[in-house]
């Protein structure tokens, strides 16, 4: 799965050392390849409103769906050099697709 592939190995970690003692290495500061997986996450909203009777009486029904497709969300790779983990994608945030509903009387 080349998925899997890049979330055990988000970058090659064995091209990354450790600067000699009383040097500075040559990566730069900020790397604009090192990049945390891409993030999407749609959500959508369906609400209806009718009145009840006469005056100002209403009633509200909204269904909400969070995450629709449900999309893993995954964080950054482990940026501890030297740990076991590093440059693997070991966690993932955020929630699977979650259904709300609710039903409002106003008066």
């Amino acid at each position: 799965d080349p998925a899997c592939s890049c979330i055990n190995n988000w970058f090659n970690p064995a091209a990354w050392s450790i600067a000699p003692a009383f040097t500075f290495g040559d990566a730069p500061r900020t790397d604009t390849r090192m990049r945390t997986p891409f993030k999407t996450q749609t959500d959508v909203a369906f609400q209806k409103i009718e009145p009840l009777g006469g005056g100002s009486r209403t009633v509200m029904l909204r269904a909400e769906v969070i995450n629709l497709f449900n999309n893993t969300q995954f964080n950054g790779p482990d940026t501890t050099f030297g740990g076991s983990s590093f440059g693997t994608i070991t966690s993932t945030r955020g929630f699977p697709r979650l259904l709300q509903l609710m039903l409002r009387f106003g008066f």
